[in-house]
């Protein structure tokens, strides 16, 4: 399942890829970069799906679906990461999560993202601390009715568990908790990606029409270690409904924008 499902988009194939690109460049928003253009779809200016296409000059290169939520996340950006398969277009932020301090590199966790239209803002210079607004579309998702549901099938590791800790002991997530574990791919030589691992507890959801397609997907507002995310998913990764105050855990690619207080430029 692509990450278009999400928001309502059933694209599987690449004619499929292609042809909702062409279809939403022609109805966008145009942002001029150095690098070509990012061409914006969006159902809604401040909530909502949104699709980015990368165009240079006449050629479109690539798209990014997106949500625009009402998520915050504060981080200390260190670095863009590059790897091959990145566009011109494309960038990756690596940095911390909820800085503590001024420092940067300081936070709860290192995360990678993804970011809808980096090459937008030609003036920033790293390190730099800044809020993000993080679309997180689901790989893989459980929902909880409540954080006693949840811990009643993840009980929460004890003293003894932690003094017999071995390969085998099964990972407990507390009911607010962040991993990136797109980062472990270093170990083993492959590139980092946007993906974490993510509990958290739901403080708003809203089943979701696609205007387009019809087709009906869920976003929830979660509150997860050092922010809030949007939640992203298609009806057919749940196996009940998402609720306020309830849990959701899984696997997500984080797919961010910077949330200044000045409008895009």
């Amino acid at each position: 399942m692509s990450n278009m499902s999400c928001i309502g988009f059933p694209v599987e194939t690449e004619d499929e890829f292609g042809d909702l690109a062409v279809s939403k460049a022609n109805k966008a928003l145009e942002y001029k970069t150095h690098q070509g253009a990012y061409l914006c779809w969006e159902e809604d200016e401040d909530f909502g799906p949104e699709l980015w296409v990368q165009a240079e000059g006449d050629a479109i290169v690539g798209m990014h679906p997106y949500f625009r939520g009402k998520s915050e996340m504060r981080v200390g950006a260190l670095n863009l990461v590059e790897n091959e398969f990145q566009t011109t277009l494309d960038a990756s932020i690596y940095g911390w999560i909820d800085p503590e301090t001024k420092d940067p590199e300081s936070g709860v966790c290192p995360c990678l993202f993804d970011m809808v239209n980096y090459k937008i803002y030609n003036d920033i210079s790293f390190p730099f601390i800044e809020k993000f607004s993080v679309a997180a579309f689901a790989q893989e998702i459980d929902v909880y009715e409540s954080e006693a549901a949840y811990e009643e099938e993840n009980p929460p590791m004890t003293e003894e568990d932690l003094d017999n800790i071995t390969d085998e002991t099964p990972m407990a997530m507390a009911a607010e908790s962040l991993m990136p574990v797109g980062l472990f791919n270093e170990e083993e030589g492959e590139p980092p990606e946007a993906y974490a691992m993510l509990t958290g507890k739901v403080l708003e959801t809203k089943k979701m029409i696609n205007p387009d397609t019809k087709k009906e997907y869920h976003w929830a507002l979660v509150k997860t270690l050092g922010g809030t995310v949007d939640v992203i998913a298609a009806p057919d990764m749940i196996d009940q409904e998402i609720v306020k105050d309830g849990i959701v855990s899984g696997i997500f690619w984080f797919c961010a924008d910077i949330k200044f207080d000045e409008e895009k430029a």
